[in-house]
């Protein structure tokens, strides 16, 4: 009764920890709910997550031991018209010489360490990929607004000169610069619009379910960026992980060459009855099986599994000089890119400019070649302060993911 209470109880806990999960991703309400979701969802996640188990598996089947063999011989005959026959039972244990289940096992938790760091790797990646595209998303609403406000002067301005009986050369030329600029806008609005249905269709895969077209969702434009730390690297991440784990694996082969040089011990008890007429006795003792190591000692095998040592040492320094110096070009592109961003142009005083130079074409002051320029540098302002955005997220989160500390802190 007590292990059936104590079975239900589990089951209940269980259940309420899936719909917990659950919930969370039903209807996330903020940024960090759709990337969580993301973390837990995402295909690709997914599938590592299964290869995970599997690597869990791997050193229980690595442990396990040879099972013992019985061997059953039979042998029937005659001797001066009497029955004769003979029935022999051997039993064997193998011992494993060598170290040989000790090095297998050391190779299963070398793979199993490989499987976590190539599913921490494609936690890296969705992560950073899922930062990257809701950022996208609300950086794209923002043109999307840019080139809205932009047509809606344009199509003003082309009805103030409809509108008027007669144009002169000057204003005709003004009214067709107006159309053509109009219509390049309009090509710019489909195709942010098609980006916006892609990046959005992409988060929709990443979370199995429909988009919350909600700006509430979206993260702000960082007012300050952190500071990054130049100190020496210390690497933590999936890439470093990855080196060593096929470091440890590498070792891990070249101990199982060297047991494998070393022969299987087979031994265990023998029963011998046999029937001679009338006369039938037991006989006991005991079996041995020692292959003899005349022809090879697995020495082809060791020198392939030392030289894959090597390999891997070599990738172990090599890849260590990679992200070290990978981790210096993230940092100047950052420092570049925030400097970038301090620098520009405030949007709101973008803005306050583009609304004075309405008004002053309204008033006849400046020309129509002026107004549409300034359209466009302040849409070519938005996309290039855009772009610095995304370099900056992109090193800030590499250098982190470098670093082991991809998911700590805020987003």
């Amino acid at each position: 009764m007590f292990l059936l209470v104590l079975a239900l109880v589990c089951q209940n806990l269980i259940s309420t920890e899936v719909q917990a999960q659950t919930k969370t991703c039903e209807q996330p309400s903020s940024f960090q709910a759709i990337v969580n979701c993301a973390m837990e969802r995402h295909p690709e996640i997914q599938r590592q997550e299964s290869m995970k188990n599997i690597g869990l598996s791997l050193e229980k089947q690595a442990s396990q031991r040879i099972n013992p063999e019985i061997d059953d011989q039979s042998v029937f005959g005659n001797n001066q018209n009497q029955s004769v026959s003979s029935h022999q039972i051997n039993l064997a244990h193998t011992f494993e010489l060598g170290g040989k289940r000790p090095a297998r096992m050391n190779a299963a938790k070398a793979e199993a360490s490989n499987i976590v760091s190539q599913a921490l790797h494609i936690k890296e990646e969705v992560y950073i990929r899922t930062v990257k595209t809701m950022y996208r998303i609300r950086q794209v609403h923002t043109e999307m607004k840019i080139l809205n406000e932009a047509l809606e002067t344009f199509g003003k301005i082309q009805q103030q000169f409809k509108s008027r009986p007669r144009l002169g050369p000057e204003q005709e030329v003004s009214l067709s610069v107006f159309q053509l600029a109009q219509g390049d806008y309009q090509l710019r609005k489909n195709e942010l619009q098609t980006e916006e249905s892609q990046l959005e269709n992409s988060i929709e895969l990443s979370i199995g379910q429909t988009f919350p077209h909600n700006d509430a969702v979206l993260p702000v434009m960082k007012k300050e960026w952190p500071v990054i730390e130049t100190q020496e690297p210390e690497f933590r991440g999936s890439a470093i992980g990855i080196a060593q784990s096929e470091m440890n694996l590498a070792q891990a082969r070249l101990n199982i060459a060297k047991s494998e040089a070393w022969p299987n011990l087979k031994l265990g008890p023998s029963a011998q009855q046999t029937s001679d007429g009338l006369t039938s006795y037991w006989t006991y003792g005991f079996n041995v099986s020692l292959p003899l190591p005349l022809y090879q000692t697995n020495s082809a095998g060791k020198k392939i599994a030392a030289l894959e040592l090597t390999r891997a040492r070599q990738n172990m320094e090599l890849t260590r000089k990679e992200l070290s110096s990978e981790k210096k070009i993230l940092i100047i592109q950052y420092q570049n890119a925030v400097l970038a961003l301090q620098q520009a142009v405030s949007s709101r005083e973008i803005e306050q400019r583009h609304k004075k130079i309405d008004q002053l074409f309204e008033r006849g002051v400046v020309t129509s070649s002026l107004v549409i320029e300034a359209h466009r540098q302040m849409l070519d302002f938005t996309k290039n302060q855009h772009n610095q955005e995304v370099n900056a997220l992109d090193a800030w989160m590499k250098i982190h993911a470098l670093e082991g500390k991809l998911f700590e802190g805020d987003l």
